[in-house]
């Protein structure tokens, strides 16, 4: 009876055992002699292979060569090629008919990315550089979005012509919050000024959220940590939101809540 594991050569740890107990040399039983005569030229040190280490599992014992890497390399560029040489009737008949010419696809796609962008609404943050720096208030290179719905918005206003200043998060509003029983202060996220159809100038202050969070929360049949998190942000949203009112009352502007309705809205035509 060997000692030794009949696929790589190191010593068995049970003698009374065929192989060496390691995964790759178990599974080798059923191999054809010629992918053993591999795995003993790769694992195997004394026919010049690498060994193996105790306690790791190569997943791929046959690193592909050079010259089959460099295969598939050519085939995805004749592939690409291919692809780009072909009519738009070509490719309908080759990929099949609803390659990029169906509405419902087209419609299936929109949807697709919609809800993606509704997803990812409220978690992204960068910088935004206007197109017209000199209708923002305050510094035009330090604007910060803090998710992809105020990019949006911030687009829309640095590219409408009848937006005539606007700011992002530059007027404070102090607020009573219910949660700790103290004075904050609140940043709307837009303040704007715009030309209304009759020629007078029309100031306002926009605040963007889901549209779950400017109504009250479910109440579910067990309350849990979830619904307590929401009811004290629907709390804290609604004195903001008070506050700010009260505040463009006396100022005789108009305060507004931007949801994912209104940036999304379906246009008919």
């Amino acid at each position: 009876m060997s000692i030794y594991c009949p696929v790589c050569g190191t010593p068995k740890s049970n003698p009374k055992h065929k192989t060496c107990g390691h995964q790759s040399c178990r599974s080798t039983i059923g191999w054809s002699e010629h992918r053993k005569e591999l795995h003993r030229k790769t694992f195997n040190p004394i026919l010049g292979g690498a060994g193996k280490r105790k306690g790791v599992k190569n997943k791929n014992p046959y690193p592909e060569s050079e010259a089959v890497l460099n295969r598939r390399k050519q085939d995805s560029i004749n592939k690409k090629q291919k692809y780009d040489n072909m009519s738009i009737e070509e490719r309908k008949a080759y990929y099949g008919t609803n390659f990029c010419s169906s509405d419902e696809v087209q419609a299936r796609c929109r949807a697709i990315a919609t809800e993606n962008v509704l997803k990812q609404g409220t978690s992204k943050k960068g910088k935004y550089s206007p197109r017209f720096p000199e209708k923002y208030i305050g510094d035009p290179t330090n604007i910060i979005y803090r998710s992809m719905w105020e990019k949006k918005v911030m687009s829309s206003l640095d590219n409408n012509l009848s937006v005539i200043r606007w700011a992002s998060e530059e007027i404070i509003i102090p607020y009573y919050s219910p949660i700790d029983c103290r004075y904050h202060r609140y940043y709307p996220d837009f303040y704007v000024e715009a030309r209304a159809p009759d020629g007078s100038i029309k100031k306002m202050l926009l605040e963007v959220k889901p549209a779950t969070q400017t109504q009250p929360p479910k109440s579910p049949k067990r309350k849990t940590k979830r619904y307590i998190s929401e009811v004290m942000t629907y709390g804290v949203n609604e004195a903001k939101w008070k506050a700010a009112r009260e505040f463009c009352l006396d100022k005789g502007w108009e305060f507004r809540i931007i949801t994912e309705a209104e940036l999304f809205k379906k246009t008919t035509k």
